[in-house]
């Protein structure tokens, strides 16, 4: 592989993990996974694939893409999902194809129950605590929404983790390593 498209995989690949770690920080913070942020990891997936010294099995990437967002969109008609999981979960299937969608599933799903064991403890210990400040001090902190008892969980955290260590094992990178 010559300098060129080597350089281009890595830059490509932090791209890549950036935009999905964007993705799951953003669904902590404001419950909100953008559409430009989708569309932007749909569009680097396109240029990536172009660019590649190798032919892609579009067919496999786009069949992935495709199952996974009409499961995003049944998950989020009965409020399983919110919209912008179902549609980062479809771009991250459309990053590692079919034959390492199975793989996406398990890692997105393990990430997914550690990460809702983790707030859910931590929601607990801090149950009953809105605002954080010493006793004698005037100025209160309140309780970040993503350890509020009643909020949801923001799933795109765990979607972020398994496209990211799926991805790494996708045709499109796995020369890197």
């Amino acid at each position: 592989m010559s300098g060129f498209y080597e350089i281009y995989l890595y830059t490509a690949f932090a791209l890549f993990a950036a935009g999905f770690v964007a993705a799951g920080i953003y669904d902590c913070w404001r419950y909100i996974i953008p559409n430009w942020l989708v569309a932007a990891l749909t569009g680097l997936f396109v240029v990536t694939a172009l660019v590649l010294p190798f032919s892609i099995d579009w067919q496999k990437h786009l069949l992935a893409g495709a199952v996974f967002l009409a499961f995003g969109l049944f998950c989020f008609r009965f409020r399983l999902l919110g919209a912008g999981d179902g549609k980062l979960v479809a771009v991250g299937a459309l990053w590692v194809g079919w034959d390492l969608a199975l793989t996406y599933v398990i890692y997105t799903s393990l990430a997914g129950g550690a990460f809702a064991i983790g707030l859910v403890v931590l929601r607990k210990a801090l149950e009953g605590v809105r605002y954080v400040a010493p006793a004698n001090c005037t100025l209160r902190v309140q309780v970040p929404r993503l350890l509020m008892p009643s909020e949801g969980i923001p799933y795109g955290v765990a979607i972020a983790v398994g496209a990211i260590v799926v991805g790494r094992m996708s045709p499109m990178f796995e020369i890197l390593w």
